[in-house]
């Protein structure tokens, strides 16, 4: 008789378990997260030196992680809504560039060219295995992104003169599927993660986690 009694407590005990669990992640609905992402932009800047070959003149070519914050809100246990908003820049400098306009004439001289990028965006996001310090999500980023860029160079030169190799100023839309991201907490409250895309600001990002 003890026997059977212990039996029937052990699926109970396993019940409660897996409620508390589901309760613990209903008591953390909102999460803010700081994201240091690899971007397109630090890709091209590999390409300093076959840029320069082909060119012919010496080009130097930087670029920044995407570093950006968001915020999610647990509707319910499986879905969330947040924004974000990231922001990266780039830059290429040559003593001398050889540029075809739009109007048909060539600019050849010294350029400095700056090209920035913010993004501002909602996140509906899908959880799942979303139990005790694990959190498991797919879903999408969906807003624009405004481009700023400057040119420095002998003469007036405006950005889209170079638009056959860069994007011009303004807002685009900004689209990114997330196929899958993953958050871990340490304690409680602060967690790390991180999270792959397709589209912009990122294609892979690490993050810094906070529940509340």
């Amino acid at each position: 008789m003890m026997k059977q009694k212990s039996l029937l407590l052990i699926p109970i005990f396993a019940l409660c378990a897996l409620t508390a669990n589901f309760a613990q992640n209903a008591d953390y609905r909102s999460t803010i997260s700081a994201t240091a992402g690899a971007n397109v932009f630090q890709l091209f800047a590999k390409l300093e030196d076959p840029i320069s070959d082909s060119l012919g003149s010496e080009v130097k070519l930087k670029a920044t992680a995407s570093y950006g914050l968001t915020y999610d809100y647990g509707v319910n246990n499986w879905f969330s809504i947040g924004l974000a908003t990231s922001y990266n820049k780039m830059s290429l400098k040559s003593s001398s560039i050889d540029i075809t306009k739009d109007d048909g004439s060539k600019y050849v001289g010294p350029i400095d060219f700056k090209l920035s990028r913010t993004t501002i965006a909602i996140r509906p996001l899908f959880h799942y295995g979303n139990k005790g310090r694990i959190d498991m999500y797919s879903g999408l980023r969906v807003g624009v992104s405004i481009w700023n860029a400057k040119v420095t160079a002998d003469e007036t030169l405006d950005p889209k003169d170079v638009n056959s190799t860069f994007r011009n100023a303004g807002a685009t839309p900004n689209i990114q599927i997330i196929p899958f991201g993953l958050r871990g907490y340490i304690t409680p409250n602060i967690g790390l993660g991180f999270e792959i895309g397709i589209g912009g600001p990122h294609y892979a990002a690490l993050q810094l986690n906070y529940r509340m």
